[in-house]
């Protein structure tokens, strides 16, 4: 039983190092966003992620648009 505390003591704290916040410049823009991860059936935190990737993979494949 010890073992599952320690575990979920371990995961807990993982999920606060990797935790960022972020402020949109508005309300609209979240309920936008969230809007749209709803409807491609993903959480908001991943939605954002493949976004960001997809633009820095695009930043790496053509340098001059930075």
């Amino acid at each position: 039983m010890g073992r599952k505390v320690c575990k979920k003591q371990h995961k807990t704290e993982t999920i606060k190092k990797r935790a960022l916040y972020v402020y949109l410049p508005s309300e609209e823009m979240v309920t936008d966003w969230k809007g749209k991860a709803e409807q491609s059936h993903i959480s908001i935190s991943k939605f954002i992620i493949e976004h960001v990737t997809n633009s820095l993979d695009g930043e790496q494949q053509h340098p001059s648009i930075i």
